[in-house]
């Protein structure tokens, strides 16, 4: 996939510089494209780990088990 993508934008370059835009402002047209396709993405990555819980709340139910069950084996 990435693959096809860099293909795609030295493709759009090339176009971009056979239509008769100077090479520097064709490259700058596709970084300018990536890097707010790359913003977009930050921006929504960043959004969904504000969201996220990192807390393992099964795990530390089950050690609360765990040591549940060592104290009562522990008592006589």
């Amino acid at each position: 996939m990435l693959l096809f993508l860099g293909f795609f934008f030295a493709t759009f370059a090339a176009a971009l510089i056979a239509v008769g835009f100077p090479v520097w402002v064709a490259i700058g047209i596709v970084t300018v494209i990536l890097l707010l396709i790359g913003g977009v993405l930050a921006g929504l990555g960043a959004g969904r780990l504000r969201t996220l819980d990192p807390k393992p709340h099964r795990t530390i139910a089950a050690l609360q088990q765990n040591i549940e069950w060592i104290k009562g084996q522990l008592r006589p």
